[in-house]
């Protein structure tokens, strides 16, 4: 006669020992195993971290534009060079005069600081000269210097600290009304004098004066950046 074993029964405490293992096993457990896995994370979360790179990034450049619009010179004087200047072989076998080359580069260099839209203009006495839009220094209406413009003011005094000794001062003019009263740009001189000392930008670089136009030409208050002729008194 066979016997058999008298079957286990589990006590309902029994089954509470367990389960209060398996919890302590899964507390226990390194994330990322099978026994608790990590949380997927949700698009919207990465959508956020995206958006915070990207601020980041914004805020880096914004804060860092100044000193890339004067590293920037040197690149955009470089293309200038490149695709502005004259080519084939005449030009390779008659290089240009050193004044003229002078001329050139400092023309270039002019018109990569300065904002797009302004446009050469030929001046009685003056090398070179570009005149700009009120709206690209003065604020309208009024005579106040635009803040913003400082960095273009500072482009400016790096593209003309490096002109041809054998030129006088290069100046930032405005024409005027003659013999105006209460004259506009007389008063945007003085506005323009007063940034250019409270920034360190008045001196060799950089100077304020009047062009003289030739007689019956319209005079405007508009401003002007041009490079005097050292003969020109």
């Amino acid at each position: 006669m066979l016997q058999t074993r008298p079957e286990s029964r589990k006590s309902p405490a029994d089954d509470g020992m367990h389960a209060a293992r398996y919890q302590a096993t899964r507390a226990d457990a390194p994330s990322g195993t099978r026994l608790d896995p990590a949380p997927a994370e949700s698009p919207t979360d990465g959508f956020l971290k995206l958006m915070l790179i990207l601020l980041a990034f914004f805020v880096v450049l914004y804060s860092r534009s100044e000193i890339s619009a004067t590293k920037a010179g040197p690149v955009l004087e470089a293309l200038a060079d490149r695709f502005a200047g004259p080519s084939g072989s005449a030009a390779d076998n008659e290089p240009l005069d050193g004044s003229v080359r002078a001329e050139q580069q400092l023309r270039r260099r002019l018109a990569a600081s300065l904002p797009v839209q302004a446009s050469a203009r030929e001046l009685p006495g003056m090398l070179i000269a570009f005149e700009l839009g009120e709206g690209d220094l003065f604020a309208s209406p009024g005579n106040a210097v635009r803040r913003e413009r400082l960095v273009l003011l500072r482009r400016l005094a790096i593209a003309l600290a490096g002109r041809d000794a054998a030129w006088d001062t290069p100046l930032v003019v405005t024409t005027a009304w003659p013999e105006a009263v209460g004259d506009p740009a007389r008063d945007r001189l003085a506005a323009l004098a007063e940034v250019l000392a409270a920034n360190g930008l008045a001196g060799a670089a950089l100077s304020l004066g009047f062009a003289a136009l030739a007689p019956g030409t319209w005079r405007f208050a508009v401003p002007r950046v041009a490079v005097r002729r050292a003969d020109a008194g």
